[in-house]
């Protein structure tokens, strides 16, 4: 029997498209992908800031991204810079 395991969800994370919260809050959108970390662009005055892999429960290319933390949550895993390579 064949087990088929879903790609890494930091692997259909694409530059533009809408990040969303656990429960569906609109945080930003992908402004840069670097290794496992993304950019996540802000709204007017309001520091961009970098995420890890690991906060994306799943990912659809071009569309959405959507995290595993609420908005406290997202506060928490902030990155001040994507990790080096």
């Amino acid at each position: 029997m064949a087990i088929h395991s879903e790609p890494d969800p930091i692997l259909r994370v694409t530059i533009g498209s809408p990040v969303y919260t656990q429960n569906d809050e609109r945080i930003g959108t992908v402004k840069e992908l670097r290794g496992r970390a993304f950019k996540v662009g802000t709204p007017f005055l309001r520091r961009d800031f970098w995420l890890d892999a690991d906060c994306v429960a799943s990912a659809v290319p071009d569309a959405a991204v959507y995290l595993m933390v609420d908005k406290r949550g997202v506060e928490g895993r902030k990155l001040k810079a994507p990790p080096s390579a």
